[in-house]
C-alpha cells in the first residue's frame, strides 16, 4: 500500500536534477507518496517540461549544468508561482546567501544527503 498523505494527495511536483539515479529514486519515492511526478536533467528541459506541466512545487537541486539552480529558477519564476525546494550539498548559509543574492524568491532547502522522510516531511509543510 503506497504511502501517501492528504497533503501529497493530487499534487503535482516537478523534480529537477542531473544525477539520473538521484532522479529515479526520488521520483519512485514521491509517486508512492502520492504525487504526480515530472522529472527534468537540466534547468532547460524543466522550463520546456513548464510548457505542459503545472507543477503546484518544483524540487530543484542547485549544482547542474549548463544552467545552475539559481539561473534556473530565475528563468522559471515568469512561467510559475510554484514553491521551489532547493536541494544541494552546498550548506543552508550558503544556499540563502546565494539565493538573496541572486533576488530569488525561495521556499526553503533541504542539503545533500538528506533523508527521504525530511523530504517528504518538508514538501507536506510547504503545500
Amino acid at each position: 500500500m503506497p504511502n501517501s498523505s492528504k497533503a501529497s494527495e493530487n499534487k503535482r511536483l516537478l523534480l529537477v536534477d542531473d544525477e539520473p539515479q538521484l532522479r529515479e529514486l526520488l521520483g519512485f519515492q514521491l509517486r508512492r507518496s502520492g504525487y504526480e511526478v515530472k522529472a527534468a536533467a537540466s534547468g532547460p528541459e524543466a522550463l520546456e517540461t513548464l510548457r505542459e506541466f503545472a507543477p503546484d512545487i518544483i524540487v530543484l537541486d542547485v549544482l547542474m549544468r549548463p544552467w545552475d539552480g539559481f539561473e534556473t529558477a530565475a528563468r522559471m519564476r515568469p512561467l510559475t508561482g510554484a514553491p521551489i525546494l532547493f536541494l544541494s550539498s552546498l550548506s543552508a548559509e550558503m544556499l540563502q546567501q546565494k539565493t538573496a543574492a541572486a533576488a530569488l524568491p525561495c521556499t526553503s532547502f533541504l542539503t545533500k544527503p538528506f533523508r527521504f522522510e525530511e523530504l517528504r516531511a518538508l514538501l507536506s509543510s510547504l503545500l
